[in-house]
């Protein structure tokens, strides 16, 4: 396609010093860590499991306990790693099963058909859409009752469309941030995000409420160089 998504992961700079992580912008939790590289209370996720997640030996647990938020249950579900990936209206237990077992099952909810749409028009686009058998199984099974609200296999203009809806909106109503994983950066939708870092124990990354609050986590990260590319088939644990 010749047109490129604005939210495509930035390259990762080279800062000239290390730099203790800021408070990131929509980032409300603080977090105790214990660990060979640092000690104490830290404010961004980012730097705990910078330093958290590589050793075996260190602990971290939130300080204090954040409020709960409640959502109304979604009504359409994205599937994108699954047994019949697509767009599913209707409650969850209906289509659980079409991903229940399945080795980096890929899915998420919406409350709009248009945010599901454009999450799986997005994760088609990037070449991510795959029907996956369960653990243990060669074949993918019977086909679900209830099918798919949205084609499998979208235009060429359905993808342009849905990549003109990111340039300034997440998908849904959360925007993310990757710290550690295949392709460090901001991105508006969690079904991309989850190809990134499912699967890498040592990932880092978190949910804003907005762009700018995600690009600001991001860019303290890159401040203080917790910002890594890593690859899904190497160990990082010590």
């Amino acid at each position: 396609m010749s047109r490129a998504a604005p939210w495509l992961p930035a390259q990762e700079p080279t800062p000239p010093l290390p730099a203790a992580a800021p408070a990131a912008v929509g980032d409300t939790h603080a977090y105790g860590i214990s660990s060979p590289s640092k000690q104490g209370v830290v404010m961004s996720w980012g730097t705990a499991g910078h330093h958290a997640l590589p050793s075996r030996e260190s602990k971290v647990k939130l300080v204090g306990k954040p409020p709960w938020t409640f959502h109304t249950p979604y009504q359409y579900h994205t599937i994108v790693k699954g047994r019949y990936p697509g767009v599913y209206k209707g409650h969850w237990y209906n289509f659980e099963d079409l991903v229940k077992h399945v080795p980096g099952a890929n899915h998420k909810g919406f409350h709009t058909l248009a945010d599901a749409k454009v999450a799986y028009i997005i994760a088609y686009a990037l070449g991510f859409v795959q029907a996956t058998p369960a653990r243990g199984f060669t074949d993918i099974g019977p086909p679900p009752t209830i099918q798919s609200m949205v084609s499998t296999t979208p235009s060429q203009e359905d993808i342009a469309a849905a990549l003109s809806q990111t340039d300034s909106h997440s998908v849904g109503t959360t925007w993310y941030t990757v710290m550690k994983g295949v392709r460090p950066g901001v991105y508006p939708c969690w079904n991309v995000v989850a190809e990134f870092v499912t699967g890498i124990s040592t990932a880092t990354f978190r949910a804003f409420l907005s762009r700018a609050d995600a690009e600001a986590a991001f860019e303290a990260a890159q401040q203080a160089r917790e910002v890594h590319q890593l690859c899904a088939d190497i160990l990082y644990i010590q």
